[in-house]
């Protein structure tokens, strides 16, 4: 709620920016300072309601969701795969830093398009973003509450073999290294199973947000520059490759973020558009056109 009472003032206040007769960094400081402070709020907002989502819809895809992994791999699961064609010896070590990189990468290119002075495509970049967010990582997360491979047999009675496995082979990796995800998967659980609430430390798998963000960054990067945006989604398929071998999501919660991610920037890019579109019509014989800018 506080966030849409944010958009709906931001709504009225804009056309008053618009009218400030001043330059127009003003304007783009102003713009970002609002952009600023509503995604902080999102991000706790939208954190906030992970943690929430075994309350409401408790966690039951997960059986479903690897049976669909099999299905796609032929039934093969798809981390024990990945550990067979990558038999690098720090392979965990390797996965747990891109892992780790996403939020960085992430943040910096929000920051980047929070001051961009290409107003479109920071407006359909910021909406896309928050879409993304409210569709893919609360709505569907909550319809589809799931807790991924790597938390399977803390939150079911069964485990899948496949899965355990996967899991006992991730656990012999070398010792010399600190690997962050094994602390954030420790501190997952201990939160999850007791009654102490932190925001920003719920469990969900499907989609995934880490890949639809990816995925997100790589389309904005491409309008930019074709070639890093290609490299953009090679960073896509290996945030991919990481989750799906730390455990963190099934193969189809990857292709559900990618999937979901494209759909709703064409689609907002269409909306933006349909704002953008011009409106001719006659006055007393002469023609006057109208455009609305975004």
């Amino acid at each position: 709620l506080l966030v849409y009472c944010i958009l709906f003032g931001i709504n009225k206040l804009y056309p008053k920016i618009d009218n400030i007769k001043k330059t127009t960094e003003i304007k783009n400081v102003i713009s970002s300072v609002i952009s600023s402070i509503l995604i902080f709020i999102c991000i706790f907002n939208f954190t906030t309601f992970k943690h929430a989502i075994p309350l409401i819809n408790p966690f039951s895809w997960d059986p479903l969701l690897f049976k669909v992994d099999k299905l796609l791999l032929l039934n093969n699961h798809p981390a024990q795969l990945i550990q067979t064609l990558l038999p690098l010896h720090n392979l965990k070590y390797i996965s747990d830093m891109c892992y780790a990189s996403w939020a960085i990468v992430s943040v910096a290119i929000l920051l980047w398009q929070n001051i961009s002075p290409q107003r479109k495509l920071r407006t359909q970049f910021l909406l896309s973003w928050l879409l993304s967010w409210i569709i893919l990582g609360s709505i569907c997360a909550l319809l589809f509450s799931s807790v991924g491979p790597c938390f399977y047999d803390a939150f079911y009675a069964s485990t899948p073999k496949d899965i355990l496995l996967a899991n006992k082979q991730l656990q012999q990796n070398p010792t010399e290294y600190f690997y962050l995800t094994d602390a954030a998967k420790s501190m997952l659980v201990q939160v999850a199973q007791s009654e102490s609430f932190i925001t920003g430390f719920g469990i969900s798998a499907f989609p995934s947000l880490h890949v639809s963000i990816s995925a997100l960054n790589a389309i904005i990067i491409g309008k930019y520059n074709k070639y890093i945006g290609y490299i953009g989604w090679i960073y896509v398929f290996i945030t991919s490759l990481c989750c799906v071998y730390l455990g963190f999501h099934y193969l189809v919660d990857c292709i559900a973020g990618v999937i979901g991610t494209c759909s709703i920037w064409v689609l907002t890019g269409k909306a933006l558009n349909k704002q953008n579109k011009k409106t001719t019509f006659n006055i007393a014989g002469a023609n006057y056109t109208t455009r609305t800018r975004i």
